[in-house]
């Protein structure tokens, strides 16, 4: 027994020592290291899996989606170039062009719509890539999609919660493997597991708020964007209705864009493109002001649109659009001086445009839009130097305009507005010779701008500026005809003109350009009627002009154009009654007259039309003091009127209307010296008013009116040879003039 006890008891011994060995023994304790390991191993893959496959599947759509957008960006890109080319086509497409422009709108929508669609895709896909690969992008400003990018960021964190909650199953999972391989390893892990969700869940959070503002930032811009959209629409609208010469609703439009605008500069930043719609806006609203006569109104337009183009060029001279933007608001401010009637402040524009236009010019000659813009700035300076009576400096600045349309239209492409501008270098061309006596050159240069005209509106009936051109040169060859004494043909250009101009203000009787070339219209027919003794009939059109234009100066008294109009009506209306024999309403007339020509020159002495109009203000009143026995009187008013005009001569000997005009008060002066019986002073008036007349009948022999003023001269000169004993040579005299008459018969 002792020793079977033995044997157990070494047997136990044995199996103890074999229990040290399991527990300490390298093998057995590499094996529970590598046990341990495996379960870590196994615990972190459990718990890392789903993350890997989470980032292998975000990997995968973040590539798909790069594709994609890559993809849409190729459409949106062809698609922003073929807006772009209509866009510029719109743009530089004729305003006369109705149909044309109403086409390429509605394409424009179009493209504007699909281009918002694609960006729209675009612009969510970046979103979702931007929170799977940390990439920052930003958005375009021309995409109304605050909605998508909200869903798409509630889908997003409702995947961010998905995520969490996938990393506490894991996280369970890992401890509870943990918990069989030991209290104290599994406490560790669970504690660092903890630490990295907390770390994980902060992540999370930040990228939602980041997400966020980013979100509220793009809905910013991108209402900024759809409010610059809509003001892009609103000016678009507002082409159209002035197209269809619905002027107050282009107006009411454009002030709604406008107002657009200023918002848009006053919240956000200030952007280039706004600043530049900003301009062409104001000069629109400024042309519809200048249509209505509202010179003021039209000024503070062009002075606005002035400051906005100048604010421009200063951060980029080399800008030829912002360039081009400010010269055409030094012209338009220009137009409306011109239109008050103050001629030097005009000219200043002008010549700042036409300066700037030359330095911007160099290294541009082939630019035909510099080219264009060149010669319409000349032809305005033109037409300052005829109202000054500087006809010689006028016909130099039309004849530069002038070459450079004949090289525009030269070119194989011949733009409308080439032809236009040739067409309205012409007609001032054709202006100064009739201005200058200078008849049949005067037709001829008349006659190449009508053919222009003609064709212009025979390809565009409804066009309104080609409508109003062709009305101005049909006044201006019934002018001319007028002149050469061929007066059936100038009623029927007056009457075609009168039909044109009536049919405008018929369209927009708002249009006070088109109110007063119908009056002048009626002043010009009742001159002929006059002419032909239907004082009646004459007497109706004066009337009816002399009302109109009384209403004009009523609603804007500083308007020195429309009181010198009135001065026109008035001194047909005071030779009427004076006819008549109604003295006292004709001297009441001419006084009026006096006083509003005398206010005007005092205004501006330089400006040399309204002084040869005071001298004819002066010569009608000193006509009826003399009517009325008032000879004192008379010899003031003559003396005061010859002594302008002999002023203004030696200023411009080339003007042949102010040297005709001089030989009228020098035959006043000598009619004066005669009824006194001062021969001697009156043969001398009379000689030098002769020689004036010669020199012009020679200058240009088809001038009608020349001729019979001629007549008068020879006829006068030879009463006083017959007055002093002379008969020989006042039979000579009296046998040219009838000679110059069988001419005209």
């Amino acid at each position: 027994m002792c020793q079977k006890g033995k044997i157990n008891n070494s047997s136990a011994e044995k199996n103890g020592r074999k229990k040290t060995v399991f527990l300490k023994d390298g093998k057995y304790t590499f094996f529970w290291t590598i046990s341990v390991i495996v379960i870590l191993v196994l615990s972190l893959g459990i718990f890392c899996l789903p993350g890997c496959r989470r980032e292998e599947t975000h990997e995968r759509q973040k590539n798909k989606m790069v594709s994609k957008i890559q993809e849409i960006e190729r459409q949106i890109d062809a698609e922003h170039g073929l807006y772009g080319a209509l866009r510029w086509q719109y743009n530089h497409a004729p305003e006369e062009s109705s149909r044309q422009k109403v086409e390429i709108y509605k394409e424009l929508s179009n493209r504007m719509s699909k281009i918002l669609d694609l960006q729209k895709r675009r612009d969510s896909l970046i979103q979702l890539k931007d929170h799977f690969g940390n990439e920052s992008i930003q958005l375009e400003n021309n995409w109304n999609g605050r909605n998508l990018l909200l869903t798409h960021l509630q889908d997003y964190v409702d995947r961010v919660q998905k995520g969490a909650d996938r990393a506490d199953e894991a996280s369970w999972r890992f401890m509870t493997f943990i918990l069989t391989g030991g209290t104290l390893f599994v406490a560790m892990l669970g504690v660092w597991t903890w630490s990295k969700k907390r770390d994980f869940d902060k992540e999370c959070q930040k990228n939602i708020n980041d997400f966020q503002n980013q979100a509220r930032k793009q809905s910013e811009v991108l209402q900024r964007a759809e409010a610059f959209s809509k003001c892009i629409a609103m000016h678009l609208d507002g082409d159209m209705f002035r197209l269809r010469n619905v002027c107050d609703r282009a107006q009411e439009k454009y002030r709604k864009a406008l107002e657009l605008l200023k918002q848009l500069l006053k919240e956000g930043e200030i952007n280039d493109q706004y600043i530049h719609e900003q301009t062409i806006i104001l000069n629109k609203l400024g042309d519809i002001s200048m249509g209505y006569g509202l010179f003021k109104e039209a000024s503070g337009y062009y002075q606005r649109s002035r400051e906005a183009a100048q604010a421009l060029v200063c951060k980029d001279s080399n800008n030829v659009e912002w360039q081009r933007d400010l010269i055409l608001a030094y012209r338009k401010i220009g137009d409306v001086a011109f239109q008050q009637g103050i001629f030097g402040e005009a000219e200043g524009w002008y010549k700042e445009s036409i300066s700037t236009l030359h330095s911007l010019m160099e290294g541009r000659k082939n630019n035909t839009q510099l080219q264009h813009d060149l010669s319409t700035a000349l032809r305005c300076l033109g037409d300052v130097k005829i109202k000054q009576g500087l006809l010689e400096n006028a016909m130099e600045q039309y004849q530069e305009a002038e070459k450079i349309v004949e090289n525009l239209s030269s070119n194989t492409y011949k733009h409308i507005n080439h032809r236009r501008d040739k067409l309205l270098t012409l007609k001032g061309i054709s202006v100064i010779l009739k201005t200058q006596g200078k008849l049949e050159e005067a037709v001829k240069y008349g006659n190449m701008s009508m053919r222009i005209a003609e064709q212009l509106l025979g390809e565009d009936s409804e066009n309104t500026e080609r409508r109003v051109d062709l009305g101005e040169i049909l006044f201006l060859m019934g002018k001319i005809h007028e002149l050469q004494g061929n007066i059936k043909n100038s009623v029927t250009f007056y009457n075609k003109y009168k039909e044109i101009v009536g049919r405008l203000v018929t369209i927009d009787g708002y249009n006070v350009k088109w109110t007063q070339e119908l009056n002048e219209a009626n002043t010009c027919l009742g001159d002929v009627l006059s002419i032909q003794g239907n004082l009646q009939e004459a007497e109706v059109l004066y009337q009816k002009s002399l009302e109109d234009r009384r209403e004009l100066v009523t609603r804007d008294g500083s308007n020195a154009g429309w009181k010198r109009d009135l001065t026109v009506s008035l001194n047909r209306m005071g030779d009427l009654r004076r006819v008549q024999g109604r003295k006292d309403e004709a001297e009441s007339l001419y006084r009026e007259i006096l006083d509003i020509m005398r206010e005007l020159v005092a205004r501006d002495e330089s400006n040399a039309g309204w002084r040869r109009d005071l001298t004819v203000s002066l010569d009608r009143m000193g006509d009826l003091r003399m009517s009325q026995g008032k000879e004192g009187e008379a010899e003031e008013l003559y003396r005061e009127g010859l002594g302008i005009m002999r002023e203004l001569v030696t200023r411009d000997g080339s003007n042949a209307g102010w040297k005709r005009d001089l030989t009228v008060s020098l035959d006043r002066m000598g009619d004066l010296r005669l009824s006194e019986g001062r021969k001697a002073e009156a043969e001398e008036y009379f000689r030098e008013s002769l020689c004036i007349m010669r020199e012009l009948v020679e200058r240009d022999g088809s001038n009608a009116g020349w001729k019979k003023d001629l007549i008068i001269s020879l006829q006068r000169m030879a009463n006083l040879r017959m007055l002093q004993g002379q008969e020989e040579e006042a039979e000579k005299l009296y046998k040219e003039a009838r000679d110059i008459r069988h001419e005209l018969e």
